[in-house]
């Protein structure tokens, strides 16, 4: 019988019948002639005797014999007459009775399950044997007809696997060293003359083995190549023979030998065993001759057409098979505009983790990029010319530097992750400072902060080509000597005197007494990371083009001096004083007096004001704000309304007021037309957030009193840090794209008071006793992005492109910072068709798509992709790689798959091109490769073609990536000088693909402006042979 699990195979039993008749005659002993009176037991495996059995166990998979006195009936034989049952369940144990002359055997079965191999007896089962005798009517009988006299009754366990074949097994094969094969088409035959552990030898599920291998031995090559031959392993137990057999079949013929020096290798490893762990004793490894075969030439042709070879990824859209027969340049000669790409001289970027762009200067290693000359490739400028960009889900890709960021893809640009060049938000503020412990309010539980962090809010960095946040401003410092007058633990009483504030600084420049830092905030940078100059107190003049650049601008420290307002003119000056809460009718015993945020950096849309109070908002504790008040009559300033920001030249820009960029600066600023020239350069960073100016918040007075009182003890909250603009971004693809996680060019926030970051606050007496009023710093804007692809736009998700700007910085009393205001989005696709409403919901803001800001609302800013790319060469060894291009490359070409080497004979390129009257042929081989734009070229060549070798197994469509070579440029790099043949046979390889890159400056050169002019190539031709 068999039994089939996967390819495993058992032989030996009845499926589902338990009675296997032999042949009567044979077998058991006895003659025919002799046949007894009286049919009785004469003995049997269990050690019968007197009805029951000296034996009580067994293994198994042991059979159990009983031998007669004569020879047995066959059709007497079953569970009937001799019944076998598990004591605990009453069933019948899986196997089958065998009857040969005087000997019935009752052999357990053998069976194959998901965990592997059991037997009909289970481990540990418990099993009565019967034997019934005459009168019972239910007995086994002579082949005479005589009942059975004997009776038997034994009880046994079961437990372990016997060896049924002694020892420890071997295998024999064939073919072999004696009896080679006659043809390249034959089944391995491995018999082992046991059973064997068959998972280990056969996987049922995908007919591999982990055990055994057949491997061809190429000695032709150093080192040699050993390639493991795919195929189908299967195996078969049987069980009456005790053998197991496994056959090998290859999915292909087997190669020649290669005039001796290629052979089969079939391996054995030791672990293999038999069912009770004895290892194989011939385990090793064997050769197996292969029969000679001749050299087979044969070439790769591509006449482009259809689609069926190419590699749509790294490839230009439109140029392959179009028109059919033909790959096409892609150039229009009138226009000079083309379908864009790039020459992709950098390979494939698809990043296995986060990855950073350096926009300044960064060098790509060869080892690392598949660059098409073999070279590491420095680019200065952010300009980077990849044949396909992929950023798998998870992944983060930033970029820092003065240039934006600029990715050219010759083919596809998929984004699954997230590429950022987000503005940097700025950290958040511990805004309360306290000069010495010993200004400590009895029990606070936070003070004495270093002077780092009592130095101003650190600005957040922008993005590539973005500009940086403002500078907070700095507390006011406690001078060296020792303190004179503060409170005293019971903040009922002054140690000595009234307050003093010589103490302390007085004045409204910039203090330089321990820091060097200013108290008030500073100005963002502007658009296109363009330096501001205003200065509140030194610069005030400056202020007004700061803001029209689009910086944000920032605060006044409040009070502008330390314990004191100037008023009505910064001659005179006004003591804080402490604030009325009408609820209960008394002046609070700490200081209201805060500065405002800093100011949103502006670009497409205006950054934001400051706040000095949020409504809506609450405390550190989570409780209800209380609202700062302005009584010029009783000379209470508790928020800055009295100074505009560039109040010292008497200017109108607002205190902490949002940048306002003048599009007019940048005309045809919604091209984001990208340059390496910093003067022509329109794709551009957004601007920083303005920086908050310190406030006096929290200085505190005796007690809550029914009169109002002066402060003393200068709790001071320097402010928070503006946040970076967003980078400048371009996205240039040949092919196909598609965006399903995040572009994101947002602007970076800005410093929130860390008071703020997990409201309640704790330790609460921090926000009890000398209650904080840091201010937050601005947003930066958003920044640019610039999307040209060959292509349209239906794989891109909702609001996946975003230029939102930077949320204000969160203030510990309302006096948040404003956000700052957008960047801009423009599209160039292949038809330059879509509507507002379509390109406003893949973008965020929606504003960020519509030209109003240049006087066009409702306008989208798209147009037609018409792909020109005016920069970016690259410079290796004197060769200029031309920017200016597109390009294809093509599938793997597969040899044949009873060929395992192939050796490149020559190849050829064949080219037409037409000025607009009679076609022309240009013919390139290995004796004449194409040199394009060389220096010491006279005549420089339009394109430039690239092969690649690589090895894989028969039956594989890619290379072993450990296999694959790197690209050889006949004549253009030092890996392919002249015709490339010595250096592409100089990697061992049955696989090949090519790429073919246009230079579109030089096909420009060739077929003219006639409207009917055209380049292009009709045929790339490898001739090889193999064996």
């Amino acid at each position: 019988m068999q039994r089939i699990l996967g390819s495993i195979f058992l032989l030996g039993l009845l499926s589902g019948a338990w009675l296997l008749p032999a042949c009567s005659g044979g077998g058991g002993g006895g003659s025919s002639g002799n046949q007894a009176a009286v049919f009785r037991i004469s003995g049997c495996s269990l050690g019968c005797s007197a009805g029951t059995c000296a034996a009580n166990s067994t293994a198994v998979n042991q059979d159990i014999v009983i031998t007669f006195n004569d020879r047995v009936d066959p059709a007497t034989v079953s569970f009937t007459t001799i019944p076998i049952v598990e004591t605990g369940t009453g069933s019948t144990p899986p196997g089958a009775f065998i009857v040969q002359g005087r000997t019935v055997i009752f052999r357990p079965a053998l069976l194959l399950t998901d965990t592997g191999i059991t037997f009909g007896f289970e481990e540990g089962g418990e099993y009565e044997i019967r034997l019934f005798a005459s009168p019972d009517s239910n007995v086994v009988r002579s082949t005479i007809g005589r009942p059975n006299t004997t009776p038997l009754r034994c009880i046994v366990t079961a437990s372990g696997v016997v060896d049924l074949v002694p020892g420890r097994p071997t295998v024999s094969f064939t073919p072999n060293a004696a009896d080679p094969p006659a043809g390249r088409e034959f089944v391995i035959t491995m018999v082992f003359n046991d059973l064997m552990q068959v998972g280990q030898l056969v996987d049922p599920e995908t007919g591999t083995s982990p055990t055994l291998r057949a491997v061809v031995v190429d000695e032709s090559v150093s080192p040699a190549l050993e390639t493991t031959v795919d195929g189908v392993y299967e195996a078969v137990l049987d069980r009456n023979s005790l053998t197991t057999t496994v056959t090998f079949t290859a999915f292909s013929p087997y190669p020649g030998n290669h005039d001796g020096q290629r052979y089969l290798r079939l391996d054995f490893a030791g672990q293999i065993g038999d069912l009770v762990g004895n290892t194989l004793a011939n385990a090793g490894s064997y050769v197996i001759p292969l029969p000679a075969a001749p050299t087979t030439e044969g070439s790769f042709v591509e006449s482009f057409d259809d689609l069926s070879q190419l590699d749509s990824p790294a490839s230009t859209a439109g140029l392959w098979a179009a028109p059919p027969g033909a790959l096409d340049s892609g150039l229009n000669p009138v226009t000079g505009r083309h379908r864009g790409g790039g020459s992709g001289i950098l390979g494939r970027f698809e990043p296995a983790g986060d990855f950073s762009f350096s926009t300044d200067s960064m060098t790509l290693g060869a080892d690392e990029f598949d660059t098409l000359t073999g070279q590491d490739v420095t680019v200065t400028k952010g300009v980077f010319l990849f044949d396909s960009i992929r950023i798998p889900a998870g992944v983060v890709v930033r970029a820092s530097g003065n240039w934006p960021l600029r990715l050219y893809a010759r083919g596809e640009i998929v984004i699954e992750g997230t590429l950022d060049v987000t503005g940097e938000s700025a950290p958040e503020n511990f805004g309360k400072y306290f000069p010495t412990n010993a200004e400590n309010i009895d029990g606070e539980d936070q003070g004495g902060i270093s002077v780092a962090e009592a130095s101003g809010g650190i600005e957040g960095r922008g993005g590539p080509g973005g500009g940086s946040g403002g500078h907070g401003g700095a507390s006011w410092y406690l001078l060296t000597d020792p303190p004179k007058d503060y409170y005293d633990e019971s903040k009922n009483n002054f140690q000595s005197g009234s307050p003093d504030p010589t103490r302390f600084v007085n004045r409204l420049d910039p203090f330089d007494n321990v820091s060097g830092f200013r108290a008030y905030g500073g100005n963002g940078d502007g658009v296109a990371n363009r330096n501001s100059t205003g200065d509140a107190w030194a610069r005030a003049a400056d202020i007004a083009t700061d803001r029209r650049n689009g910086a944000g601008m920032g605060s006044w420290s409040w009070p502008l001096r330390s314990n004191s307002v100037p008023y009505p003119a910064f001659t005179n000056d006004v003591r804080i004083l402490s604030h009325f809460d009408p609820l209960p009718g008394r002046y609070l015993s700490f200081s209201l007096h805060r500065a405002r945020g800093g100011g949103g950096g502006g670009f497409w849309s205006d950054g934001e004001q400051g706040w000095v109070f949020d409504p809506n908002g609450t405390d550190p504790l989570g409780n209800p704000l209380l609202e700062p008040t302005i009584d010029s009559t009783a000379q209470v300033f508790e928020y800055n309304s009295l100074y505009t920001w560039d109040t010292r030249v008497s200017g109108t820009v607002p205190d902490g007021a949002g940048g306002d960029f003048d599009v007019s600066l940048k005309p045809g600023i919604e091209t984001l037309e990208p340059s390496t020239t910093a003067t022509s350069n329109l794709l551009i960073g957004g601007s920083g957030g303005g920086a908050a100016g310190m406030s006096q918040h929290g200085s505190w007075n005796a007690a809550p009193s029914a009169t109002r009182g002066t402060l003393d003890t200068y709790r001071t909250c320097d402010g928070g840090g503006g946040g970076g603009g967003g980078g400048g971004l371009q996205l240039h693809g040949g092919g196909r794209f598609a965006v399903s996680g995040l572009v994101s060019a947002n602007g970076g926030g800005g410093g929130s008071s860390t008071f703020m970051l997990d409201v309640p606050y704790s330790p609460p007496n921090a926000v009890t006793l000398g209650p904080p009023g840091d201010a937050g710093g601005g947003g930066g804007s958003g920044g640019s992005i610039l999307v040209e692809v060959n292509d349209g736009l239906e794989e891109v998700g909702a609001d996946v492109i975003s230029v939102e700007g930077g949320a204000g910085g969160l203030g510990s009393a309302g006096n948040h910072g404003g956000s700052g205001g957008s960047g801009l989005v423009r599209f160039e696709t292949l038809t330059g068709s879509e509507g507002l409403p379509e390109l406003a919901a893949l973008v965020a803001p929606d504003g960020a798509v519509d030209l109003a800001p240049v006087g066009q609302p409702g306008v989208p800013n798209r147009t037609a992709q018409a792909a020109q790319i005016l920069d970016g060469d690259i410079t290796l060894n004197g060769d200029t790689i031309n920017s200016n291009a597109s390009g294809v490359r093509s599938l793997w070409f597969l040899a044949p798959e009873d060929l395992l080497q192939l050796f490149i004979a020559g190849w050829t390129v064949t080219c037409e091109y037409s000025t607009g009257g009679a076609p022309q042929t240009l013919v390139f081989d290995q004796d004449q490769p194409p040199q394009p734009g060389l220096p010491d070229t006279q005549d420089p060549n339009p394109i430039w073609i690239g092969f690649q070798t690589g090895w894989g197994p028969p039956g594989a469509t890619e290379p072993d990536p450990l296999t694959v070579g790197g690209w050889v440029v006949p004549s253009r790099n030092p890996a392919g000088i002249g015709g490339g043949l010595a250096q592409i046979q100089a990697n061992l390889w049955r696989m090949l693909r090519f790429q073919v890159v246009f230079d579109q400056d030089l096909v420009a050169a060739l077929i003219g402006t006639h409207p009917n002019a055209y380049f292009r190539v009709t045929e790339v031709r490898i001739d090889w042979s193999g064996d």
